[in-house]
């Protein structure tokens, strides 16, 4: 057997049906070993949830994978704390405890976590976060630091939501003071996108 490709196509559109309707879907997990070597932590997460939200959960669990045998998925490259939040989103349909440090939101932290849920397809956590991320902006009066909207603009689709909700919250609250004290520290596409 083979492995499944840690690539797949752009996302596909998925809808949430009705979870766990058989009792199969109360008893069946997968094994997911998250970081890397001897240090992975080992998630097992109720098969049914992984393979209804995400098509590349799907192929990897049931098709005809070396994982779907297994029912056990190795992801060395991601981060435990990221993967605990979308186990948390998964299960509960939200993501909390909300990512804050010092006192303001960790834009970072939503948007690594936009990343990941982006690799494998999880629309609804993708529509999560740019609704949070707005939420936020809104009721801590705040927008992204030069550092995020460098992971944004290196690290994310040009087509992505995520990058939209940024234009828009740096032209809505009209940010022209933040801008002149960090003009060099700003990823160059987002200052033309602004521009």
């Amino acid at each position: 057997m083979t492995r499944i490709p840690t690539t797949l196509p752009p996302p596909y559109t998925v809808s949430a049906g009705t979870l766990r309707t058989t009792a199969d879907h109360f008893t069946r997990t997968s094994e997911i070993l998250v970081g890397a070597g001897s240090k992975s932590t080992r998630f097992l997460l109720h098969t049914s949830l992984l393979t209804q939200q995400s098509p590349y959960f799907r192929a990897a669990l049931t098709g005809p994978f070396l994982e779907a045998t297994d029912q056990s998925i190795r992801l060395d490259d991601i981060s435990v704390e990221i993967f605990e939040l979308l186990v948390t989103w998964l299960y509960t349909g939200t993501i909390k405890p909300v990512p804050f440090k010092d006192g303001k939101p960790a834009y970072y932290t939503m948007l690594h976590l936009y990343i990941l849920a982006d690799r494998f397809c999880f629309e609804g956590l993708r529509n999560h976060i740019v609704d949070m991320m707005a939420d936020l902006a809104d009721s801590t009066n705040s927008v992204l630091t030069p550092s995020d909207t460098r992971i944004l603009y290196n690290e994310i689709d040009e087509g992505a939501k995520v990058r939209q909700l940024v234009l828009d919250l740096f032209a809505f609250k009209k940010t022209d003071k933040l801008l002149a004290t960090h003009t060099d520290a700003w990823h160059a596409k987002r200052c033309r996108d602004i521009g």
